[in-house]
């Protein structure tokens, strides 16, 4: 299932495993935003211009994306963001254990009307491996 929705997931797996197990405390790593801009609640330049003006914000996006590893997924909708520039979108979140008391998350952010049960599947998988590769490999 993931192959399907994840192209080239071997790879990307990987690649986010070399870049976590350089152990860079607090870094952010994106991929993807420009296919935001494919979405029709994206077709706004100002609402885009806000949007990611906060990404560029490191403590905003690691409040915004930091999930409590105590509590697996978790998702946020519209202004539960509590930011006027994400009030259009949702943010899930899945955390990682990545060995030795460390631990990170992973986050996707997409309109409202994304498909919930398909990215909660696929972050809840991804975190699980990402934490199996981590914990074996620290």
């Amino acid at each position: 299932m993931i192959q399907e929705h994840v192209g080239q997931y071997g790879a990307f797996i990987s690649s986010l495993f070399g870049s976590i197990s350089a152990q860079d405390d607090g870094r952010i790593y994106y991929g993807g935003k420009t296919n935001m801009l494919n979405q029709p609640e994206f077709h706004d330049i100002n609402k885009v211009r806000m949007l990611l003006d906060i990404m560029e914000k490191k403590p905003q996006v690691q409040t915004l994306f930091q999930a409590n590893s105590n509590e697996g997924i978790q998702i946020k909708i519209g202004s539960e963001n509590n930011l006027l520039a994400i009030e259009d979108c949702s943010i899930i979140t899945a955390s990682f254990n990545a060995g030795n008391n460390q631990h990170g998350s992973i986050a996707i952010i997409g309109p409202k009307r994304m498909d919930y049960q398909r990215v909660i599947t696929l972050l809840d998988f991804m975190s699980g491996d990402l934490s199996r590769l981590l914990s074996n490999n620290m």
